[in-house]
């Protein structure tokens, strides 16, 4: 009796296990493009992770009438090796277009080269949501921006309220830390909101810190320990010559500006990294109206793959730009978009940053197999940035 009991026993183990293997082939999904991983079925929410193509996920649950019929909760492993959860959207939402509905071509009402389309009938599909309050959407395969209509702005200081932008008169000073509705806006970072039940204008724009000196030395500290000290020369480096991440091309150019004749890049003092460091990359990513946090992101990120990928990058990690629209320089969208945030968007910034490098990354490899067995170092040095800053 006792030997039919262990037999039924394991045979009933033998069909459970049987069962879950089927499941799990089942519910494995192969992703055909890199895709953003959300907290919860929404745009909207917080991205907490990034699928590149080719990678398996299992299916956990699909999305319905109430969910989103286009959403899947699934199970995957991220970029740093720790199985996760969460929900992916391949193919958008679509949304009927059943009123003239204005899409803009840049998430910025105000921007000097904004074009607008205000189709009446058809379909788009939205495939993001950007920092600053803007669905992406798609639309007849051009990548176009709809306000949300709970478009919100934090003032990070206590700021002074006017009646109207053009005449300056001062209504009052509006408490830092709270969130106001957008009701309109105008040119140079301006926002109508209502406070007290009273309409005013208030300007958001980011001001250099006081300690921004503090703040340099310690991204400089951090990037220096992501470089290392040696001399890199790998013939299928594209960089070529590089110590502490600068190029011989890039020592060149800045021992031309102070006047001092060539030498080799791996002569190069600590003061001269320091002012490539400041001059060359810190300043052009306006890295001293930043929290600490994102200005160490994108100093390191400037640093290592040149301050106009760096722009893209921080772009691209915003959500303001499509694949029609990235631009080499900080410019006027990412200028407004950047005052726009708040302090803690800009730590969540920071994160979205390390994961858009990570997908540039791969992209590299993908179009040039030369670099190829630079990938685990590269990626490395992200996760190694995410660890240094508590991300």
């Amino acid at each position: 009796m006792k030997k039919i009991i262990s037999l039924l026993f394991i045979f009933s183990f033998l069909l459970v296990n049987i069962k879950t293997t089927c499941e799990a082939a089942t519910n494995q999904l192969t992703i055909n493009q890199a895709t953003y991983v959300y907290q919860a079925n929404s745009f909207k929410s917080k991205i907490v992770g990034d699928i590149k193509p080719k990678d398996n996920v299992v299916v956990l649950q699909r999305g319905n009438a109430k969910t989103g019929t286009e959403w899947m909760k699934v199970k995957f492993m991220d970029q740093f090796g720790r199985y996760q959860q969460g929900w992916i959207n391949q193919i958008g939402s679509m949304r009927k277009i059943e009123k003239p509905t204005t899409l803009y071509s840049v998430p910025m009402k105000t921007n000097s080269k904004l074009n607008k389309i205000t189709p009446s009938t058809g379909v788009f599909y939205i495939v993001g949501y950007s920092m600053t309050g803007w669905y992406k959407v798609s639309y007849n395969n051009k990548t176009y921006f709809i306000p949300d209509w709970q478009r919100m702005i934090t003032l990070d200081v206590d700021t002074m309220s006017y009646d109207d932008p053009s005449s300056m008169n001062k209504t009052g000073l509006v408490k830092r830390g709270i969130s106001y509705s957008i009701l309109d806006e105008k040119p140079g970072n301006w926002y109508k909101i209502a406070v007290n039940n009273k309409k005013v204008w208030v300007q958001k724009v980011k001001k250099p810190r006081t300690n921004d000196n503090a703040v340099f030395d310690q991204a400089v500290k951090t990037v220096l320990m992501l470089e290392g000290k040696g001399l890199s020369d790998h013939p299928s480096d594209k960089g070529g010559k590089t110590r502490y991440g600068i190029t011989q091309v890039v020592y060149d150019n800045y021992r031309d500006k102070i006047k001092l004749p060539h030498q080799s890049v791996n002569a190069i003092s600590t003061n001269e990294v320091k002012d490539i460091y400041r001059n060359s990359y810190y300043k052009d990513v306006h890295a001293s109206k930043m929290s600490p946090k994102l200005a160490t992101v994108m100093l390191d990120t400037a640093v290592n793959f040149g301050d106009g990928n760096a722009y893209v990058i921080f772009q691209r990690a915003l959500g303001i730009v499509g694949k029609e629209a990235q631009a080499l320089n900080w410019g006027e969208l990412t200028d407004y978009s950047f005052n726009n945030l708040s302090v803690s968007q800009e730590n969540e910034l920071a994160k979205r940053i390390i994961l858009e490098r990570m997908r540039s990354r791969y992209n590299i490899v993908s179009k040039d197999k030369t670099q190829a067995s630079f990938l685990k170092g590269w990626l490395g040095r992200d996760k190694q940035l995410k660890t240094t800053l508590s991300l």
